[in-house]
């Protein structure tokens, strides 16, 4: 089956990933796009897309730190970054994706409030992702709900 044929829609191909019309986000950088490995399309990633033209030189230091950070920590409660591209126009990070969304809609899809056994996991899986980071000496400087993806 050729890739403009699947659903969602193809949009284009850098390097081995296939980034596709469905936007999973939109943070202060760019937009995330879910995608695949091209040879494998069960291989699903989230693809950050972030222009070239608006990035201050400042706002480059922070992603190429993000990056340098994310690489650093491979963890099963963590998203995995897999790699980074830099094209003349946008700089893409390829990640894990999580097929779950994030928390924040998870909450208000079950009507604002989680049974206390699924928090009770939920927590745990945070707090495991922390201490992973805190071995690394990382701080997490923007956690929220909407910043918790869910997998499975």
């Amino acid at each position: 089956m050729e890739a403009d044929k699947l659903s969602p829609k193809f949009i284009k191909q850098v390097d081995k990933y296939i980034i596709t019309e469905k936007m999973l986000g939109k943070g202060s950088f760019g937009s995330v796009f879910f995608g695949y490995y091209a040879l494998d399309q069960n291989i699903q990633v989230a693809i950050k897309q972030i222009p070239m033209q608006d990035l201050t030189k400042s706002q480059m230091d922070i992603l190429t730190r993000e990056i340098k950070t994310m690489k650093a920590v491979v963890h099963k409660n963590i998203v995995r970054l897999y790699e980074a591209f830099k094209t003349k126009n946008s700089l893409y990070i390829m990640m894990e994706y999580c097929n779950g969304g994030n928390l924040e809609n998870y909450i208000k899809k079950l009507g604002g409030t989680i049974p206390e056994k699924d928090a009770l996991i939920i927590l745990k899986k945070i707090v495991l992702g922390f201490s992973q980071l805190y071995q690394h000496n990382i701080i997490h400087r923007d956690i929220k709900p909407e910043n918790i993806l869910l997998h499975d």
